[in-house]
């Protein structure tokens, strides 16, 4: 009734209630943790052990998630314990859109579910989920938006649910108040990661890449590093919205 009385369109009418249905299946089948209250009489030591057991391996997926958890594993437990939050999107949702700016930035990481990720400011001919959708269709183990980490962003493309999708998002402003003051590599990653997008800023991409990342993590430990493959990833109609060349990002991180 609320939607007829709005005039809401069949299309999207049909959506958001999809999306309400798909939303009581999930609670139906699983509770929050926030809405678990024999949990808020767990003690904050367990908690954090916890979060960690339960967030860890998924970061671990990516090579300096691997390498802090090595060098700093205090550092890793504190991140796991308050900069993760848990985003569960809908078939047909579009997480983000090339140009736009995140008012809580976050790096994902795909828990499940499929998305594709669409280097295109054109979206009249990918919302009907045809099976021909242009880009690159990401999956569990994957992640995206690392840049938030290091650096100010406005997002290079277009994420789209192909199906029902659980991310674990780290929150970048927390993740840089807990590592700033820390002795690690990480200010030297950062660095790395900036001058690599400052070297091609008109051939970026909100794609993460495990190569990418293994040649910077061997880097800092004394190995070579080739030139990242999100810089080879060719856009193709968003250029006009990417950061102009004579705006550089800076890193976040503050070096040692």
């Amino acid at each position: 009734r609320y939607l007829q009385a709005h005039s809401v369109s069949k299309r999207l009418s049909e959506r958001l209630q999809r999306n309400v249905q798909h939303a009581l299946r999930i609670q139906a089948g699983g509770t929050p943790e926030h809405e678990i209250k024999v949990l808020k009489l767990v003690t904050e030591p367990l908690m954090k052990e916890l979060h960690f057991e339960l967030y860890a391996p998924v970061l671990r997926v990516h090579p300096l998630f691997r390498l802090l958890s090595d060098e700093d594993p205090a550092s890793l437990r504190t991140i796991c314990h308050t900069a993760i939050a848990e985003i569960v999107v809908f078939e047909a949702d579009v997480i983000f859109c090339p140009g736009e700016v995140s008012s809580n930035p976050c790096m994902l990481f795909v828990l499940s579910g499929v998305q594709q990720y669409i280097q295109s400011a054109d979206d009249s001919d990918i919302l009907d989920l045809d099976g021909t959708m242009p880009g690159t269709e990401v999956r569990p183990g994957e992640w995206l938006c690392e840049h938030f980490l290091w650096t100010k962003w406005i997002y290079q493309g277009m994420l789209l649910a192909k199906t029902q999708s659980r991310f674990l998002a780290v929150t970048a402003r927390r993740f840089q108040d807990i590592l700033c003051n820390t002795k690690s590599k990480l200010p030297t990653y950062a660095t790395q990661f900036v001058a690599a997008l400052n070297s091609d800023m008109e051939s970026t991409s909100d794609l993460g890449s495990s190569v990418d990342s293994e040649g910077m993590v061997s880097k800092l430990c004394g190995g070579g590093v080739r030139r990242p493959s999100f810089l080879r990833q060719r856009r193709t109609a968003i250029t006009s919205i990417a950061m102009p060349p004579s705006s550089e990002h800076t890193t976040s991180v503050v070096p040692m």
